[in-house]
């Protein structure tokens, strides 16, 4: 998951990053071509490079926009180098093209190892089109040193940035958590459940769940038993009701919002949870739940349709608990 958000965050950045350099190629070709006579093979390289980018804008994996992304910035360097054999004295342009391509895309490959081949490869390509003539060693060496560096400060700050991403993701997973998840249960809470509800808009039927007597087992056996009588309902909730929207409503009360064709399922759901609630033992006592049905009636608002659910639940308290009843 995470990788999939930074995609979908670094994507936009790094398409618009190709799209800069290509553009600057051009520029660049179109300035030099008035002095001098710049190969018509250099523009249809440009032409490539800005193919790359407009496929960039359908890929859906990080694999590919790493090719796609890699091919514009190899591009790049190879026409500047081209540029600067043109011009004279590639030697001077090689640092520069070289650092000017590779150091920033730096911030936008997702992984470490994705920006060293990509600077790698930048590099290459600047060396193997102008071929620079060392007169000193001492040259050659700084100038590989002053290559090195930048590579490794490149994936220093792609790790550095990477490592932002991660954090951020993180905090926005546990504010997520805090949010929208019960953390006695771990079960939707009310925020979720309402949203989840009311984006389905569909026919169902609203199981309102409430623990019978839960005040009296908090008084006889202390809030930790009955925090692990809410976290084993919860469990029976999941059991029973894998495939349906579930939630902790607050408190002792529990909601479901079953997905079955009629009011003969939603029956039979109410009282596989009634009873298998009912068989559970917690420190010798019996539990039970009362459960109100309630089926969406056809553009109904979530709010009203838990309303009636909640009637329906008073009902089975009134007629004894560890039962449901269900109204139209």
């Amino acid at each position: 998951m995470f990788q999939q958000k930074s995609f979908s965050q670094l994507r936009p950045v790094a398409i618009l990053c190709k799209v800069i350099a290509t553009l600057a190629c051009l520029v660049i070709l179109l300035l030099v071509d008035i002095h001098h006579d710049v190969p018509s093979a250099l523009y249809l390289w440009v032409i490539l490079a800005g193919l790359c980018c407009w496929a960039a804008t359908k890929v859906r994996s990080v694999g590919t926009l790493f090719i796609l992304s890699t091919t514009v910035l190899a591009i790049s360097a190879g026409c500047l180098a081209q540029v600067a054999l043109i011009i004279g004295h590639p030697d001077y342009w090689l640092l520069p093209i070289g650092l000017m391509l590779s150091l920033p895309s730096a911030a936008i490959h997702i992984r470490p190892l994705h920006y060293l081949l990509s600077g790698a490869l930048i590099w290459a390509t600047d060396f193997y089109v102008i071929q620079p003539q060392f007169e000193r060693p001492l040259d050659a060496l700084l100038t590989l040193l002053a290559v090195g560096g930048a590579l490794l400060t490149g994936v220093a700050v792609c790790s550095a940035y990477r490592h932002i991403r991660r954090t951020v993701f993180e905090l926005q997973q546990q504010l997520h958590a805090l949010a929208y998840q019960d953390t006695l249960t771990g079960l939707p809470n009310r925020r979720a459940f309402m949203e989840e509800v009311e984006g389905t808009g569909g026919r169902g039927f609203f199981l309102m769940i409430d623990i019978d007597d839960f005040k009296q087992i908090n008084d006889r056996l202390g809030h930790a038993a009955g925090d692990q009588v809410l976290v084993e309902v919860g469990k029976i909730l999941r059991a029973t009701s894998p495939r349906h929207p579930i939630a902790r409503l607050g408190g002792e009360e529990f909601a479901v919002a079953a997905s079955v064709p009629d009011l003969a399922g939603a029956q039979l759901l109410a009282q596989a949870i009634v009873d298998a609630v009912h068989a559970l033992q917690t420190h010798g006592l019996p539990l039970s739940v009362s459960i109100g049905v309630a089926e969406r009636r056809l553009g109904e608002a979530a709010a009203s349709w838990m309303h009636r659910a909640d009637g329906a639940l008073y009902a089975a308290k009134m007629a004894g608990k560890n039962r449901f009843v269900a109204v139209d």
